[in-house]
This record gives structure tokens, sequence and C-alpha cells, in this order.
């Protein structure tokens, strides 16, 4: 499904994963190519079709709000 990421950088967390950001997107009635996260930071979000990583050893999940 597709969704909303912060663009993934090398830069490890604070307990050497990478960080994963999630947009939630639950209350948006647009497309996600209208977000506010996409249209004002594009140079910090992309829409992907990934799916959300699983392994919890290497990806530290957060989820952002709207």
């Amino acid at each position: 499904m597709s969704h909303i990421r912060r663009k993934i950088t090398d830069t490890p967390s604070e307990n050497n994963r990478l960080v994963y950001v999630v947009v939630n997107t639950n209350n948006w009635n647009d497309t996600l190519e209208n977000h506010p996260k996409i249209v004002n930071e594009s140079d910090l979000y992309e829409i992907t079709d990934e799916p959300i990583p699983t392994d919890i050893e290497l990806w530290s999940i957060e989820f952002e709000g709207n």
C-alpha cells in the first residue's frame, strides 16, 4: 500500500538502527500527492509502495502525525 515516509538516510538512531518514519494519513481525504508533507517538504518526504520494514534489529519504526 502506498504511504508517505521520510526519505531514508544512512544515519542510525541512538540504538544503532535506521529510523523509518511513516506519516499517519488516516484522516487525510485527498491524494497522497496533495498531502502537505509532499507539497511543502518534498526534499524530506516521499511517497512509496515499498513495504514497511519488519526487521526490528535493523529498523526503528516511528509514526508521525499529519
